[in-house]
């Protein structure tokens, strides 16, 4: 029962196929039916009588079952090999995949502490793909220049992001190439970037604090700042894209990419984006910069909600599929979006109105949705200040009289979270 059976065959008791009556009696002991194979009209296949062709079922089967793992486990070998590709690094594992392609965290061979992250995309990325346009009505010359066209687009693009470089808040594009397929006419284009951590994957270790949602903002508004500046949608702002390195700065990535793959893929869904996409940009209508603010301002709800969406029930409950469904159907058809649970009442404003569903509503630019959070922090901070401030306290020792001092003060921990230190003096 381990081996799938032939498409339209099911195991069931002899007489039990779809012919018969569903007030069939049950029967026991010697009574009981002999099992058959019925075929997809209902036919019964007595095991019995016709076991060589029983056999030869599984057997198909079994054949079949082993070309397809075969396929799976050597596919990603066949399509890319980093060792070969970039012969003077090698692959460390796989930081993440998407329908864009992988993600592999890479070392530099003999220098075992320069390490960066590898993109890898491919164009096309299947030779599906082909027969897609060939139903459009593509002839095959047509299908390559426009894939090729798309391959010039993309890179064009990375060059726009390396003007970028340097900068605190974008992700640095170190290095980048495009190589041809041998197999069939296509390209792979290997994009070489600092080494980050994901938002998710520090969120794991410990939820972020109002301060800390604060600076995410602040740094991925600068970020805005400077799309804005070449005139860039980012449209794929989401907890994936945003990254931090350890001196705390986040960063914001995958820049023109997302974009370009959605022009250069009929395969590529947009499910799994849904999430945080604006509600124009969903419906398909015009639309500009302000879409990136609304997915900036989900982002920072779902870190002040316990990582929850709008409309979803909060920890320790587990949505359901048809919870999410609705949640999700609700925000992009425009609804009033309820409060975050947590974080102060200047900064749940501050998220409400980024995600306004008319965007006329919304923030005009990064800059100004920029300088109210700053505000926010700062206010925040002189709070912290103030609990931090030296508590001194002086009283004199009954037994001997010597007039003691303990001085203490309230210190982050570098998480969040505060601790006392005292010094007696």
């Amino acid at each position: 029962f381990l081996l799938p059976y032939p498409y339209g065959y099911t195991v069931e008791p002899y007489g039990y196929g779809n012919k018969k009556a569903a007030s069939a009696p049950e029967l026991t002991g010697k009574q009981a039916p002999e099992w058959t194979l019925n075929d997809s009209n209902g036919n019964p296949v007595s095991l019995a009588n016709q076991k060589s062709k029983v056999l030869s079922i599984y057997l198909r089967g079994f054949f079949k079952t082993l070309i397809l793992i075969f396929m799976i486990f050597f596919a990603g070998v066949i399509c890319v090999n980093i060792e070969n590709l970039l012969p003077e690094w090698e692959t460390v594992r796989v930081l993440g995949s998407g329908g864009f392609g992988k993600v592999y965290e890479i070392m530099k061979k003999g220098a075992e502490n320069f390490r960066s992250a590898l993109k890898v995309i491919s164009i096309p990325q299947s030779l599906d793909e082909y027969s897609y346009y060939r139903d459009d009505g593509y002839d095959d010359k047509s299908i390559v220049a426009f894939f090729k066209e798309q391959a010039d687009k993309m890179m064009s693009e990375i060059r726009l992001m390396s003007k970028f470089k340097g900068s605190s808040n974008i992700v640095s594009y170190e290095d980048h190439c495009i190589i041809p397929i041998n197999d069939y006419p296509g390209w792979n284009i290997l994009i070489r970037m600092e080494l980050l951590t994901p938002l998710p994957e520090r969120c794991m270790n410990s939820m972020l604090t109002e301060t800390d949602v604060c600076t995410l903002g602040v740094d991925i508004c600068h970020a805005l700042e400077l799309c804005e500046s070449e005139k860039i949608i980012h449209r794929d702002i989401k907890p994936q894209n945003i990254f931090i390195n350890k001196f705390g700065d986040y960063k914001l990535g995958d820049f023109g990419i997302a974009k370009s793959i959605d022009y250069a893929s009929k395969a590529i869904s947009k499910v799994g984006t849904y999430a945080f996409m604006a509600p124009e940009v969903y419906c398909g209508k015009a639309y500009n910069a302000t879409v990136d603010i609304y997915s900036l301002g989900l982002v920072m709800y779902w870190l002040l909600n316990e990582r929850r969406l709008p409309f979803l029930p909060l920890p320790p409950k587990i949505p359901s599929v048809i919870e999410n469904t609705e949640a999700q159907a609700k925000r992009l058809k425009g609804e009033q979006i309820p409060l975050p649970q947590n974080g102060c009442d200047d900064l749940k404003e501050i998220v409400i109105k980024a995600l306004n569903p008319d965007p006329k509503k919304r923030y005009k630019s990064a800059s100004e949705m920029k300088h109210e959070i700053e505000c926010v922090l700062k206010n925040i901070k002189i709070q912290e200040s103030r609990a931090g401030l030296s508590i001194c306290k002086s009283y004199v020792n009954k037994a001997d009289g010597e007039h003691i001092k303990i001085s203490g003060s309230v210190t982050g921990d570098g998480s969040g979270g505060r601790q006392m230190v005292s010094t007696l003096v």
